[in-house]
């Protein structure tokens, strides 16, 4: 059982919809606009779960910051990153090695991979593929929509069940 609170990280390649899908997450809803990020965002959220509070804290790093010149400032606290692409966007799926590998230094992370805007048409990275690369890393994948909510990815999966799955 998860108690107090626990940090993680989102980040990947720029414009997969990592900042929709805090936005889904802290806001329940859909941003009809919403500025890239520059920098570092960082959230925070308070959920029960279990009869106990858990505060997860949340930084959005921007895509377009290099993995390695952040790395060490985020994964030395965290316990989660989520790496997301974008279905649609083949570039995205392939730097996906390059960011796990600016995160998977330390055993102690636990890394899932987020197939992200699954809603959309003109799909080019398949459900296999994605399960393929999550095996290739070791590293569970979820695939969801920010705009529809289709997945409900942050909403449903705690930290603890990635963990002891």
């Amino acid at each position: 059982m998860i108690r107090g609170d626990y940090k993680q990280l989102i980040w990947t390649f720029k414009g997969v919809g990592k900042s929709c899908l805090l936005a889904r997450w802290y806001c329940d809803g859909w941003p009809w606009y919403i500025n890239p990020t520059d920098g570092v965002t960082y959230e925070t959220r308070t959920v029960n779960y279990d009869n106990d509070n858990v505060e997860k804290h949340t930084w959005d790093i921007s895509g377009r910051t290099h993995p390695q010149s952040l790395a060490p400032n985020y994964t030395s606290t965290i316990a989660i990153a989520w790496i997301v692409y974008d279905v649609t966007d083949q570039r995205s799926f392939d730097n996906v090695r390059a960011w796990h590998g600016s995160v998977c230094q330390d055993s102690l992370i636990v890394i899932a991979l987020v197939g992200n805007k699954i809603d959309l048409i003109g799909r080019v990275i398949t459900t296999q593929q994605g399960e393929r690369l999550a095996a290739e890393l070791g590293v569970k994948l979820f695939e969801t929509s920010a705009k529809t909510n289709q997945g409900k990815l942050f909403h449903f999966i705690p930290l603890y069940q990635i963990r002891n799955e």
